[in-house]
């Protein structure tokens, strides 16, 4: 039986080839520099709105076109968890759902991943939250430290600590949640099963009706682009997308609320925000299904793309932490600049450096270490559920060919 050995980050997959049809191996480029771009479009958006004032505030004489599309472009942190939840939905959510298409998919391997995934770097980012509390001289509420742990945030407590990203997170742990569920249903022949599924997709749908529902939909576009692939040539597609985008963020920023301009009668005319994060997807769905199958050419562009991967690999990490690191490093300089000078930009470039190496640091002692909590989780009770495979009879007589995924690790 031949094995292939393929390297995802920090963590090795195995696939038998003898169930694989070659014709169908994919392995997806470029969407490493997309996680890291998102999340560092976050970290500049953040430590820009505590190192400086509103553009509207600044000195008069720093007023100009630059100065004021410099400033649209650090507050792009919205769209770009956006990006996030695309790429998750396409990740995620549409591998799991080509398993459970030939009937390979397996609840626990499912959730082993995700749990790693989601939990490794977050409970340490959580307890790195609660020590800059307590050296910002702030309160620890229990209540919501295991809210936050639950995704619960959002529902029934605040993000813990003030951690103003952790509100995602709560997004991410309900949509694999209810899309296990669904998958289970699929493919599930367990009455009990099946009970336990409906239990965890009514929990889910009931989850939305107080968080947005609309990104979840967002998800699920993601999910389906992996499925189905739209026939579209790479160019125009290319194209397509960016308008897309160039269209829902002008969008999302002119229905997002503002101290520095007036547009209040704009507003009005304008389709729901709503609206405006679906067109925003469909761009990022294009490009993410575009760049995916783009492999580079030349040795130079092979370079490029392979050096988005430690960039991602720590992506995860920096977007949970950078804002515990920007309440470290704001006592030391407080206030907010009102003018652009040599000493307030260059401050502001430190402060970036500074939660840029802090959160690698964050990832080496702990992000790191996921497939290694994966491997001893699954070695841990795989004598009670490695047989617990859902499948179909037919599956198990004649494996349909399956199709190689690079995700998240």
């Amino acid at each position: 039986m031949g094995l292939a050995k393929c390297q995802f980050a920090d963590e090795r997959v195995w696939i038998n080839m003898t169930e694989m049809d070659h014709s169908l191996r994919a392995r997806y480029y470029w969407l490493d520099w997309l996680r890291f771009v998102a999340a560092f479009i976050v970290l500049v958006g953040h430590v820009r709105g505590g190192h400086f004032v509103d553009y509207g505030e600044l000195d008069s004489k720093d007023h100009s076109i630059l100065v004021a599309s410099a400033f649209m472009l650090t507050r792009l942190g919205q769209e770009a968890v956006l990006l996030f939840f695309v790429l998750s939905g396409f990740l995620v959510g549409g591998r799991s759902t080509r398993k459970a298409l030939d009937y390979s998919f397996r609840i626990w391997p499912y959730a082993s991943d995700r749990i790693t995934r989601i939990y490794v770097p977050l409970l340490p980012a959580l307890l790195l939250t609660a020590a800059v509390l307590i050296f910002r001289g702030g309160h620890i509420s229990t209540l919501s430290f295991l809210g936050n742990l639950a995704g619960l945030q959002g529902l029934v407590v605040d993000n813990f600590g003030g951690n103003a990203p952790l509100w995602s997170l709560a997004y991410e742990i309900w949509f694999y949640t209810l899309w296990g569920a669904v998958l289970v249903l699929v493919v599930n022949r367990s009455k009990k099963v099946s009970v336990l599924a409906w239990l965890a997709i009514f929990a889910g749908c009931a989850v939305f009706t107080k968080l947005q529902a609309v990104y979840l939909f967002c998800w699920l576009v993601g999910a389906l682009a992996c499925v189905i692939k739209l026939k579209m040539p790479r160019v125009l597609s290319l194209m397509c997308s960016f308008l897309l985008i160039g269209v829902g963020v002008g969008l999302c920023q002119l229905t997002n609320d503002t101290v520095s301009f007036h547009l209040k009668g704009l507003q009005a005319m304008l389709p729901s925000r709503s609206v405006c994060l679906l067109v925003l997807t469909m761009g990022f769905t294009l490009l993410v299904t575009t760049v995916a199958d783009w492999e580079p050419v030349s040795p130079r562009w092979r370079k490029v793309e392979k050096l988005g991967a430690p960039l991602a690999a720590f992506s995860y990490t920096l977007y949970l932490t950078h804002f515990c690191f920007i309440g470290i490093w704001e006592p030391f300089f407080p206030g907010r600049a009102k003018i652009l000078d040599f000493y307030s930009v260059s401050t502001f470039l430190l402060e970036l450096i500074f939660c840029l190496a802090a959160a690698w640091v964050m990832y080496f002692l702990f992000e790191k270490r996921t497939a290694s909590v994966r491997r001893w989780l699954n070695q841990r009770w795989s004598t009670h559920l490695s047989d617990q495979i859902i499948c179909s009879p037919a599956a198990l007589v004649a494996p349909t060919p399956a199709k190689t995924f690079r995700e998240n690790p």
